[in-house]
């Protein structure tokens, strides 16, 4: 387990050997992915297994000397909870939008569906941790950023990097995704784009979720000085 003050350390000692004008990404990977039963996310671990396989394909761009990984199995206290881990649950509850939304976070989706379970895009919290992740990140192929900070790993193969790449150049097409426009702050909430959304515990839409979503893009946004996207291949459907 690496504390907070490890990861602040590895992250300021990368900025001081940093070189270039590209910003430096936390060292932290936070994972969007289903639970695939109601008491254990991956209890064959496949999503484990394509996560190793991620970390060694992706190692060599990182030149970093650790990585945190926030996966909600282990980075949050699950039942049976005593009181007190009740009360750390339900606060980490409400800052789930800055593991996902912070502009210096990476985040790996696992999209693929398992034979049985509601598929990513059904879910609340899936689909509440993608259009959070989409909002002010760099791009992929953007040259500001030293990583790729959005990888799909639902996707047919993990895509590969060069041994002695820097970045973004050996990235394959797999992992230059689709970048969705920026959700409505109430895109959550009922009768609006992501309120039919499914969660295991009814609730979480109208207690977390839609008032959650809605302050962080006021927030994130808030504190964006440019919005560039050039190159997002939009049409229509997007703009409206």
């Amino acid at each position: 387990v690496i504390g907070l003050e490890e990861l602040q350390t590895i992250y300021h000692e990368s900025q001081q050997h940093q070189e270039t004008l590209t910003s430096i990404p936390l060292p932290i990977i936070a994972i969007s992915h289903c639970w695939q039963t109601k008491n254990h996310p991956d209890p064959h671990g496949e999503t484990c297994r394509r996560i190793v396989q991620a970390l060694k394909d992706y190692w060599p761009v990182f030149k970093v000397p650790d990585m945190g990984i926030f996966i909600d199995l282990s980075s949050l206290y699950q039942d049976p909870r005593t009181e007190s881990q009740g009360q750390a649950f339900k606060a980490a509850l409400g800052s789930m939008s800055l593991w996902y939304g912070h502009a210096l976070t990476t985040v790996w989706m696992v999209t693929n569906p398992y034979e049985t379970t509601l598929s990513y895009w059904d879910r609340g919290w899936t689909v509440f941790e993608y259009n959070l992740s989409h909002l002010v990140k760099p791009s992929n192929s953007s040259q500001y950023s030293r990583w790729p900070q959005l990888l799909d790993l639902g996707k047919a193969s993990t895509p590969k990097v060069a041994q002695a790449s820097s970045g973004v150049e050996a990235l394959s097409p797999q992992a230059l995704l689709y970048r969705p426009p920026p959700a409505d702050p109430m895109a959550f909430f009922e009768d609006h784009a992501f309120g039919s959304q499914i969660y295991t515990n009814d609730a979480d839409r109208d207690i977390v979720v839609a008032p959650q979503f809605q302050q962080a893009v006021f927030e994130i946004l808030a504190g964006v000085k440019i919005l560039n996207f050039n190159g997002v291949s939009w049409g229509e459907k997007e703009v409206h």
